[in-house]
């Protein structure tokens, strides 16, 4: 499990906006090749993923889950590779500071199986905390805030 805190200065609602799009998601993700969205909470992509081994593609089916309005949502990912299975799970919560400031925290649990699973365990936690770190800054610049 991957633990991790920002301070925005950006107001907590411009925040929240971005990060519950999942086309704002997917486009801050590092080498994604496609995506198809069936709701504004359910959706697939598939990604180029280094695996410090090389590159392994992934096709990711997705559920973003409001836990609280405006709050905390959960990102649910199971992703398939030719060798291996992963799960990532990403409960992000958001608070306000003070109208312009908001704190984001986040908490990313994974779990691979497969061939290579104790290859891809030791890496997925890596690749998925750079992903999500990505969205998140992606969330960050366009809500045109900056890390306090």
């Amino acid at each position: 499990m991957v633990t991790g805190q920002w301070t925005l200065r950006a107001p907590k609602h411009s925040v929240w906006k971005l990060i519950v799009n999942p086309e704002h998601l997917v486009q801050n993700i590092p080498n994604v090749v496609s995506s198809d969205f069936e709701s504004d909470r359910i959706f697939r992509f598939v990604v180029d993923v280094d695996t410090g081994l090389g590159f392994a593609q992934y096709r990711f089916n997705t559920v973003l889950d409001v836990i609280e309005p405006s709050e905390s949502l959960v990102v649910r990912a199971r992703g398939f590779s030719s060798q291996n299975v992963v799960e990532i799970e990403a409960k992000v919560t958001l608070t306000a500071v003070e109208e312009q400031e908001t704190t984001v925290e986040y908490v990313i649990a994974t779990k691979a199986r497969g061939g290579l699973a104790s290859v891809a365990q030791r890496t997925v936690s890596e690749v998925a905390v750079r992903h999500v770190t990505a969205w998140l800054k992606g969330a960050l610049e366009v809500s045109s805030g900056s890390p306090v």
